[in-house]
């Protein structure tokens, strides 16, 4: 099974609640108890890293095997609603090609600098959602 996780990832640390997931500009505060990284995104480089469910970031559909890019912030569940509401799928990447083909497209429509504002938890990058079967990063799949 393909799988492109960054060094260290997923770590899934925890967050307690009314703490910021990190200091860049659009990142979320934790409403629950605790909250987990039980989501996923992926940086201009194709790596993958584990997310807050509460994080927004752009995000990809799948059409056919190509990707519909929106610079629209969404959160993971939203994202995957939207593309769903579209008939379309949160875009995966299954292989290092489709990772390659998904940086491509996300650089041709949003840029090398991603979105302003939108920087990976640790401001390693901009960063996007991403869809596929270790989107969950505990047991259950999505």
């Amino acid at each position: 099974e393909y799988s492109n996780w960054n060094v260290g990832q997923p770590d899934q640390r925890p967050l307690k609640k009314n703490r910021k997931s990190s200091d860049y500009e659009l990142a979320g505060t934790c409403l629950k108890k605790k909250c987990r990284q039980n989501h996923m995104r992926v940086d201009l480089n194709g790596k993958w890293y584990d997310a807050f469910d509460f994080e927004v970031h752009p995000y990809a559909c799948d059409y056919k095997g190509r990707y519909i890019v929106s610079a629209e912030l969404k959160t993971w569940d939203a994202a995957k609603a939207a593309c769903e509401a579209a008939g379309l799928t949160l875009a995966a990447a299954n292989n290092p090609l489709e990772t390659e083909e998904l940086s491509s497209a996300l650089v041709y429509f949003l840029g090398a600098g991603g979105v302003e504002g939108c920087m990976g938890a640790f401001g390693n990058g901009p960063s996007y959602l991403l869809g596929s079967s270790q989107t969950q990063c505990t047991s259950e799949k999505r």
